[in-house]
């Protein structure tokens, strides 16, 4: 067998080995195919407040006063692969909506102390989720700690929440609480003569979001993109 002959066999056989090696790299996983965003449903999730009550004209009973809203949205990016990546692009909790057991005390909330007309939503924004797991299991829970700017009546506050979570499924389910000062955001401590309110209350985002189709990789892990204008 002549030179020229042996040496095109053997480049005809660096060929066929590098072509399927190439072929495999074209079906590899992208980046961007290991972010799933998740959407938080309305209806399906609540957002509260608890706050402490005395009745002065009543013995001094203590009374904790609970307010709730369905209007939640927002959402949640996760990264399965690098789960320290994850996070979420905004929050948005309609104030209007929030209702107790007592109107008169809703009304208040709305009129004189949320100024709910004015100032109707809250937003949490710029936050980052830590303190994950290593790995995302399907149904086993996780905790984690949300760390992000929380704009309420006009006035914007860094909060950190903690929170637990499970995806199940094509959802994620889960809850994140924090505690805040009524004052720290302006507002107004709700006092009459029968009654003295606490000004710290317990804050809780309770939600259910669904997977969507597709997804992209956030810009950055500290800075997500915020989804949509304000309302």
């Amino acid at each position: 067998m002549s030179r020229d002959i042996r040496v095109r066999l053997r480049l005809v056989c660096l060929v066929s080995i590098a072509v399927p090696r190439a072929a495999e790299g074209q079906g590899a996983v992208a980046p961007s195919q290991n972010v799933a965003t998740f959407r938080i449903v309305p209806g399906a999730s609540q957002a509260s407040y608890a706050v402490d009550e005395v009745f002065i004209d009543e013995n001094n009973r203590l009374f904790t006063a609970v307010g709730t809203t369905p209007a939640v949205s927002g959402e949640f990016f996760v990264h399965f692969a690098r789960p320290e990546l994850s996070g979420v692009r905004e929050i948005v909790v309609d104030l209007r909506q929030l209702t107790s057991d007592s109107e008169r005390r809703d009304r208040a909330i709305r009129e004189r102390f949320l100024e709910s007309r004015r100032y109707p939503y809250a937003r949490l924004v710029t936050a980052a989720l830590v303190e994950l797991p290593r790995a995302f299991r399907p149904g086993q829970a996780f905790t984690f700690r949300l760390d992000g700017n929380l704009e309420v009546h006009g006035t914007t506050r860094r909060t950190q929440w903690r929170g637990e979570a499970a995806l199940v499924g094509d959802t994620l389910r889960g809850r994140a609480t924090t505690h805040v000062a009524m004052t720290d955001f302006g507002i107004e401590v709700p006092r009459f003569l029968w009654l003295r309110v606490a000004d710290s209350m317990k804050v809780e985002i309770q939600f259910l979001a669904a997977r969507q189709a597709s997804a992209h990789v956030p810009a950055s892990r500290d800075h997500p993109p915020v989804q949509g204008g304000r309302r």
